[in-house]
């Protein structure tokens, strides 16, 4: 067998110190990466909402202006057709 380096393990235990430290700055890193994502998918779920709501609206206003606009032309036919038949009343 060889002989114990003293050095050598001292050498690796600091480095095995060093890499436990990196590894829990990584895994602070990554926690925090992971709230900033959850954060983002939030507001990413609230901006979709809020388009799926303006698209709704947008299509309610139109159908209530397509309402609007067969109410008044049915107002015009019946104006009309009222005019058509009182002027040709008059004539007979």
């Amino acid at each position: 067998m060889g002989a114990i380096d003293v050095r050598k393990i001292k050498e690796n235990d600091y480095e095995k110190k060093f890499i436990d430290e990196e590894i829990k700055k990584q895994k602070v890193k990554v926690h925090v990466a992971n709230k900033n994502l959850e954060n983002a998918r939030l507001r990413m779920q609230d901006a979709i909402k809020n388009r799926k709501m303006h698209e709704k609206l947008k299509e309610k206003a139109f159908e209530q202006f397509m309402a609007e606009e067969a109410a008044k032309e049915i107002r015009e036919i019946d104006g009309l057709t009222s005019y058509v038949y009182g002027a040709g009343r008059k004539n007979s």
